[in-house]
């Protein structure tokens, strides 16, 4: 079976960010990004740190499903 899409999810919203769903998607991705916990990863011009990642089994179809939590750099700018 292969990987058949990648979906990521904000924590705070429940909502999807972002969907991989073609081979070639699937494949850059995962060549830029090793998926681990605690990475931070750009998706649509914002940085996440990713939570957690699950695999599912849905209609005979592997999808990764990358739960992340938005970081505000604004916010977070170091002050002087």
């Amino acid at each position: 079976m292969e990987i058949s899409l990648i979906r990521y999810i904000d924590n705070k919203n429940t909502e999807d960010i972002l969907v991989f769903d073609t081979d070639v998607e699937i494949i850059n991705f995962l060549e830029s990004y090793s998926l681990e916990s605690t990475e931070i990863i750009e998706l649509n011009d914002a940085v996440y740190n990713v939570k957690e990642i699950s695999v599912k089994l849905i209609e005979n179809k592997i999808e990764i499903w990358v739960y992340v939590d938005f970081i505000d750099l604004i916010e977070n700018l170091p002050t002087a």
